[in-house]
């Protein structure tokens, strides 16, 4: 059975690597795999909000699902790393409004930013900014099955 939330993942990750914003080599599902070529993109799933829809038992019971997905733009330092972060994120986020709604994304309700962080890593001979660009994914469930929307 695969939820839901790694569906909504991967087609966020296969939309990023159809939408030339990087070669597609670039654009990772995970954190954990190791970066060949900078600049990067990474899609991550860090939490979710779920609440019951109804007090009646059963497995039909709607859970109404509010998944935060982050878009990682890893970008190694040089005089422009600012800009490239930000174009890239800005990259990002248009391609991901124009599919929020659109039912390309199966189950998904809505997605809309709701943050942005900056990380600096200083480790190594080129440091590492990092823009994390959250979004807020909505889609319902049933209590008995996470892998299909309600």
């Amino acid at each position: 059975m695969t939820h839901l939330r790694q569906v909504i993942r991967s087609a966020v990750v296969e939309l990023l690597r159809q939408g030339d914003v990087l070669p597609s080599g670039q654009v990772l599902d995970t954190a954990y795999k190791p970066r060949v070529r900078f600049p990067a993109l990474v899609v991550l799933c860090p939490s979710e909000d779920q609440q019951v829809q109804s007090q009646v038992g059963g497995a039909d019971r709607l859970v109404d699902r509010t998944l935060h997905l982050d878009v990682h733009a890893e970008v190694q330092q040089a005089a422009n790393a600012e800009d490239t972060r930000d174009q890239l994120l800005a990259k990002a986020e248009t391609l991901i409004a124009e599919v929020a709604t659109s039912g390309v994304i199966p189950g998904v309700r809505d997605i809309v930013p709701v943050g942005m962080r900056v990380e600096e890593f200083h480790e190594g001979e080129k440091p590492i900014t990092v823009g994390r660009q959250r979004f807020a994914v909505t889609y319902w469930t049933t209590t008995g099955d996470p892998s299909e929307a309600a």
